[in-house]
């Protein structure tokens, strides 16, 4: 059986709340197990509460924890007992098809490279988080976080990997690739934005040019490709400005309809409510959730591991940059 690896520490919520949703997932799904990497003592009690049949799950035992303080070179020299590196090192399993965690963004990063590896002509691996349009559709914001300084070279490989990434779980042929400047002119932008414009515009990719901040949700966009600190401004802005227009609504009354109107833009402009962001350029699949993930969260991650999993999407990487 096939097994998903979930690294329990490392969130804000604590290791109960992750191994809960996790378990919340195998009542509801028996084609895939799971290896739980963290405190087994507590991992075990939980799952037997719960009633989870014992073949079901299997346990790495690890006591330690990366935490925010970590400095992410560390993991290659005096890591080796915490949960993250641990499920890492698990991930080389082929029998494992994917990990999820959400501890230290940095730490996963640097741990992929060096535990799991990169295709072909890749510096770094990039963060992409799948957000939903105005027309209900995905579109995927990359690098959302990961690499704050980039070179135009990578803000092409951004979006290769971003558009593999809508291939695969959208079975969408041709991605319309945008990326994000400060006007739509193709000489706008800073000096790598205006280099990479043009690589961009001699690739195979389905490029439509520089997009603004206000066509990010447009239905004519598939990928917004930009580097990771202006990518997490826009993902954490857009969560924002959801809990700003529920608040609104909070104060207007309590009617079942204005009730129903905030349960939807929580779903869509809500980070916590669409999973985890996916990593893109690492040879397995590793899905980050927010620190602050719920059991609801975890639910959301692992289905995305197994939906990534069985749309082949390592196999389409490796096509893309091999």
């Amino acid at each position: 059986m096939k097994r998903i690896i979930i690294d329990t520490l490392g969130g804000d919520n604590g290791e109960n709340e992750i191994v809960l949703g996790a378990i919340e997932w195998m009542k509801n799904h028996q084609n895939y197990d799971v290896l739980f990497v963290g405190h087994a003592a507590n991992i075990i009690s939980l799952c037997e509460k719960n009633q989870i049949p014992e073949d079901r799950y299997l346990i790495i035992d690890a006591m330690e924890e990366i935490t925010n303080l970590d400095n992410p070179m560390s993991l290659l020299h005096d890591k080796e007992n915490t949960s993250m590196v641990k499920a890492l090192t698990a991930l080389n399993d082929e029998n494992n098809i994917g990990l999820f965690s959400c501890g230290s963004t940095g730490c996963l990063l640097v741990g992929s490279i060096f535990k799991i590896g990169l295709f072909k002509g890749l510096r770094f691996p990039f963060l992409a988080a799948e957000l939903i349009k105005f027309d209900s559709s995905p579109l995927c914001l990359t690098d959302c976080g990961a690499n704050i300084d980039v070179k135009e070279n990578d803000l092409l490989n951004i979006a290769k990997a971003g558009s593999a990434y809508i291939k695969s779980l959208y079975h969408n042929e041709s991605p319309r690739v945008g990326l994000l400047s400060v006007g739509k002119e193709d000489h706008k932008g800073n000096e790598v934005t205006k280099k990479a414009f043009n690589l961009l515009k001699k690739s195979d990719l389905n490029f439509i040019g520089n997009i603004e901040g206000n066509d990010v949700f447009k239905p004519n966009i598939d990928v917004v490709v930009c580097d990771g600190f202006v990518g997490n401004i826009i993902l954490k802005n857009a969560e924002s400005v959801a809990y700003s227009a529920m608040d609104i609504l909070d104060k207007i009354g309590n009617d079942p309809l204005l009730e129903q109107a905030k349960i939807a833009i929580y779903k869509r402009y809500g980070y916590n409510s669409q999973g985890g962001s996916v990593f893109l350029g690492t040879k397995e699949i590793i899905v980050k959730g927010h620190g602050v993930a719920s059991s609801s969260t975890v639910i959301s991650c692992i289905d995305k591991i197994v939906k990534l999993y069985e749309n082949n999407f390592i196999s389409l990487l490796e096509e893309e940059f091999n």
